[in-house]
């Protein structure tokens, strides 16, 4: 649904640009030039012939928001993996945060389901105050030998922590990210990140090879059954997209 919705915004962005190179000459706003009804006209008084402003302001923020919801995505993969794995092996993940309930508590409950609902949420939530997504994932995945090889980790984890970035530095790389993530990308500290829908791409199919290395791994040691993997979905990959660019122009990261 990520990618589908990146793609339509940016095919809608492509008609606009055709319609507009059209009739640039003309005079037109950029409203008018898109025959679009009349009370549009004055919400978009943009020039036809200065069209590539708003489009490539568009583009840019139409890349940036799927990284952000990228961020959720894998977190909510993430607490959808523990309560498998709860249910494969209650006590291994009950044992990651200490807590208890009281009689009149379990009461209120009203079920078994709802208590092991309520504890895997409180584990996850413990978990996630180290307000770090690698922390967290290795902490899902302590004591179950399930190792990620550090090529499929490193760049899903480098795309968690530029949404971090967008949300909380204006799209501005920090000197932290440079280092530890500068032989994926050239990004330079105090500059804004390029935002493009080729990275976007190879964010999506960055978190998307994380999320099937973890299920593979969980499954292949009993946490959770094969028909539970709950990988995001992607288009098959190019070579382009499977290529490491060091530039900013770059559409890819991983080999």
């Amino acid at each position: 649904m990520t990618q589908a919705h990146m793609d339509i915004v940016d095919v809608a962005l492509v008609s606009v640009e055709e319609v507009a190179e059209r009739s640039r000459s003309t005079g037109q706003s950029l409203g008018e030039a898109l025959s679009l009804p009349k009370g549009y006209h004055k919400r978009i008084k943009l020039k036809a012939n200065n069209y590539r402003q708003i489009t490539n302001h568009a583009r840019a923020r139409n890349a940036e928001l799927v990284i952000q919801m990228l961020y959720t995505y894998f977190t909510e993969y993430l607490r959808s993996i523990l309560h498998e794995m709860y249910d494969k092996k209650p006590l291994e993940i009950v044992d990651k945060a200490h807590s208890s309930l009281k009689f009149h508590e379990i009461v209120q409950f009203g079920s078994y389901d709802a208590i092991c609902n309520y504890m895997v949420d409180y584990v996850f939530r413990s978990l996630e105050s180290q307000r770090s997504t690698q922390g967290l994932l290795e902490k899902i995945l302590e004591k179950t030998d399930v190792k990620v090889d550090s090529s499929i980790l490193q760049p899903a984890i480098m795309y968690m922590e530029m949404r971090h970035l967008y949300v909380h530095n204006s799209g501005v790389v920090d000197v932290k990210f440079e280092r530890n993530f500068g032989a994926l990308v050239s990004d330079k500290a105090g500059r804004k990140f390029n935002s493009s829908i080729g990275r976007s791409r190879a964010a999506i199919k960055a978190i998307e090879r994380l999320c099937s290395e973890v299920d593979k791994g969980l499954t292949a040691k009993g946490y959770l059954t094969p028909t539970s993997q709950t990988a995001i979905e992607t288009e098959p990959e190019t070579a382009e997209e499977v290529s490491v660019l060091k530039s900013n122009d770059e559409s890819s990261l991983i080999a």
